[in-house]
This record gives structure tokens, C-alpha cells and sequence, in this order.
């Protein structure tokens, strides 16, 4: 997790909604910068979601299988920052219900759904990495699922 950052506990009366994607186009592999093929390289970077459901503090992380932040290629590194600050998503929620009984009745997992006291947007941190590819003249990106930093 970043320096700073908390988990978010609940409650048995509680649920949590993760953001909801509204856009989040992978990066574009830089037509600028060709290394030698085959290439393969995975970038891993993370990003707050805040509480209004914009993008904040986009930035390279340490992660299994992917390149060391600090050993990117800058191209490939400013493509990534790029691309996901230009993301746009709805905030995360915390869902309060009255008691577990309503919350176990309600709860959907996508969304404050039933009889919510209160529906709290909370800033989260998630992560993605990207693999950047040249094989045989042929650039991609591939955007893989989130990863633990």
C-alpha cells in the first residue's frame, strides 16, 4: 500500500462499492520509441481514486513482474502516467446500513442498493500493470488486471 494510505474495515452493517469505470483507455505504445525486437516489458502504476471520483497522484510502483519503477523507460513511464490520468470514474462508496440483518438483505456488491442510511464516497488506491510489446514491427499494450503495491 502507498505511504499513508489505510484499508478501509467494516462493519457487518456495511458494504463497499468499488469505483465504477467510466473510462480507462490503456496507453498507447510511444510511436517515438522503437527498442530492439522482440520487446516485452511490464509497467506497473497506481492511481487515487478520490472521493469526488477524480484522478489523483498517478504514479510508477514496485510490483511482482513488472519492471522496477525507478528502471522504466521514461516513454513507456509517460505514456502509462498519461493514459490514466486522463481515466474518469464514479467514487467508490461506503454503504451504511442499519443493521447486518438489512445489509445481508440488500447488499449487491455493485452499488448502495435497498435501505441505505448512508451512501459515503471514500477515496481508494488501485493499481494496474502494462505490458508493452514489439514483435516483428507490431507494437501493443496490453492492460492486465489490478496488482497488490
Amino acid at each position: 500500500m502507498p505511504a499513508g494510505a489505510s484499508r478501509y474495515e467494516l462493519a457487518p452493517h456495511q458494504g463497499f462499492s468499488l469505483p465504477q469505470f467510466l473510462a480507462t483507455d490503456a496507453p498507447e505504445f510511444p510511436a517515438h520509441y522503437r527498442p530492439a525486437s522482440p520487446f516485452d516489458l511490464t509497467v506497473c502504476a497506481s492511481l487515487v481514486v478520490s472521493d469526488d471520483g477524480a484522478v489523483r497522484d498517478v504514479r510508477l510502483v514496485d510490483a511482482p513482474g513488472c519492471v522496477p519503477a525507478s528502471e522504466a523507460p521514461e516513454p513507456l513511464a509517460e505514456a502509462v502516467r498519461g493514459a490514466m490520468a486522463s481515466w474518469q470514474f464514479r467514487p467508490a462508496l461506503m454503504c451504511e446500513y442499519a443493521d447486518a440483518a438489512t445489509r445481508n438483505r440488500s447488499w449487491t456488491g455493485d452499488g448502495c442498493a435497498g435501505p441505505v442510511l448512508e451512501a459515503r464516497p471514500v477515496p481508494v488506491t488501485l493499481s494496474w500493470a502494462f505490458t508493452f510489446e514489439l514483435r516483428d514491427g507490431q507494437a501493443r499494450v496490453t492492460r492486465n488486471r489490478a496488482v497488490a503495491n
